[in-house]
């Protein structure tokens, strides 16, 4: 599948002038959110509309840029933009293992907005907001603005990170830090960078894939002054890869920031070997180098995204017959409790039984996984 863009004629792309349409500020202004809104460029299936229209008392709210809109199939609720972006009411189901919190995060937030999970580093949760509210994230659920730093917060995290000499980096992520202002990223670039022991700064962001606009010269030259910095995005599906989002991933390596992928595995989206293929085949053409494919967090909601573990496993197994190295990300999965990553080979796991898995941690721990799912993938020979 070969690179793409918003369709030449497209009603909504049509209907602004170029620039306000290329001005980021103006598609965070402009995102959709409502029944009404979507039904004005989309062919909304029943399950659709009715999910639309429980967002805000049932359902986590709905934010979608006209960019993003504009790459959707206008008739298909299959297609796997829209499966990212629009709720169903499979989203009220609960499955078995999932919670509110499933990586244990809430816990580790010494101060809030920062999480410290692993010894040698830290997240700062600097924004609530993002692009596009994917339905399958981990901090999609009601109250996750509450565990975002407030403007209060933001001396005290600081304070954190000078305070411990073993964190060595510093991540920033939310919400989407790419949703700040120039001058709020680079106070907090600007102050991360004053503190001695800190080595490496992260930008974790999906604005390349859901707004790329927001790459603009200003933003990339902001961003290279505070190397050694790196910049991880996630692209979940081919389609997502524009010619928009190619330029600006490759404005940001032609500055000399390294680029690094982070696709979650869902079924309907991209839990199929020529979709992952033609994923890692597009992000290589792009800059970017594809680092992760991560089992679906078990967050309330989710079960129409989940595949067992073992398909996934099956799958970047195939992708090696058709990838170079450098295409083949790595299958981790967040263990449940706050253990931390497990990259998923033969040694991690230590058994299976119906509906759940067990792991060994990198650090000795042994932890149940619910491995629920259906397992519908095609995976051709």
């Amino acid at each position: 599948m070969g690179l793409s863009s918003s369709p030449p004629g497209h009603p909504i792309r049509d209907s602004v002038p170029e620039s306000q349409w290329s001005d980021w500020r103006w598609q965070l202004g402009h995102s959709l959110s409502t029944a009404e809104e979507f039904e004005a460029a989309l062919q909304l299936s029943p399950s659709e509309r009715q999910a639309l229209e429980r967002v805000g008392d049932d359902l986590p709210e709905v934010s979608v840029t006209p960019y993003f809109l504009s790459l959707m199939s206008p008739t298909d609720p299959r297609c796997p933009l829209r499966r990212q972006a629009l709720p169903d009411p499979e989203d009220l189901v609960s499955a078995p293992g999932e919670g509110a919190d499933p990586l244990g995060e809430r816990p580790r937030a010494p101060v809030n907005g920062l999480i410290h999970r692993y010894r040698d580093r830290v997240v700062l949760l600097v924004s609530s907001r993002c692009a596009l509210r994917c339905r399958h994230c981990n901090r999609r659920a009601r109250g996750a603005e509450e565990f975002i730093y407030g403007p209060e917060g933001e001396e005290a995290a600081l304070a954190y990170v000078s305070s411990h000499p073993e964190v060595r980096e510093a991540i920033l992520s939310g919400g989407d830090p790419l949703t700040l202002s120039d001058e709020a990223l680079d106070r907090w670039l600007s102050r991360l960078r004053r503190i001695p022991h800190l080595e490496l700064l992260r930008v974790h962001t999906r604005m390349p894939a859901t707004c790329p606009m927001r790459v603009t010269p200003d933003l990339v030259r902001l961003l290279s002054r505070h190397g050694p910095l790196y910049l991880l995005t996630q692209f979940n599906h081919p389609r997502e890869v524009t010619d928009e989002a190619r330029e600006a991933c490759e404005r940001l390596a032609e500055a000399g920031i390294p680029l690094a992928n982070q696709s979650v595995l869902l079924r309907g989206v991209n839990s199929d070997l020529d979709v992952l293929t033609d994923l890692s085949r597009a992000l290589l053409r792009a800059r970017v180098r594809p680092y992760y494919l991560f089992q679906l967090d078990p967050v309330v909601g989710t079960e129409r995204f989940k595949t067992p573990v073992a398909a996934g496993i099956e799958l970047v197994g195939r992708m090696r017959g058709r990838l170079s190295g450098l295409g083949i990300p790595s299958f981790v999965l967040d263990a449940p409790g706050g253990h931390g990553k497990v990259a998923l080979l033969p040694e991690s796991i230590l058994g299976t039984e119906p509906g759940r898995l067990r792991l060994r941690t990198s650090s000795g721990a042994i932890v149940d996984y619910p491995d629920t799912g259906a397992w519908d993938l095609e995976v051709p020979a």
